[in-house]
């Protein structure tokens, strides 16, 4: 497959994403706090990622798993609970 189709294949998914979120916005399944915008540009920066091979090798993962793990990101965030956050850092200041 040509690099150019390939950019063009992302380009397309990226459009068909940003379409699906502010569809999900407007029947109140995500936030319309949320600028597409940011979230779009977000999405376009990280997936190149998923086909950098070496990032992958690197870190032993298959493109759609370094997908998976980048929406939980996105959509889970990275915020711990309160409890768990107090305890992460007591584990990091022993170290």
């Amino acid at each position: 497959m040509k690099w150019q189709e390939i950019e063009n294949l992302k380009q397309f998914k990226l459009s068909a994403l940003k379409d699906l979120l502010e569809q999900g916005a407007q029947e109140g399944i995500i936030k319309k706090e949320v600028h597409f915008g940011v979230l779009s540009a977000m999405l376009e920066r990280i997936s190149d990622m998923f086909t950098d091979y070496d990032f992958l090798i690197e870190n032993g993962l298959k493109a759609s798993q370094a997908m998976e793990e980048a929406l939980n990101i996105i959509f889970k965030g990275i915020k711990l609970q309160f409890s768990a956050w107090i305890f992460f850092n007591l584990m990091i200041a022993r170290l």
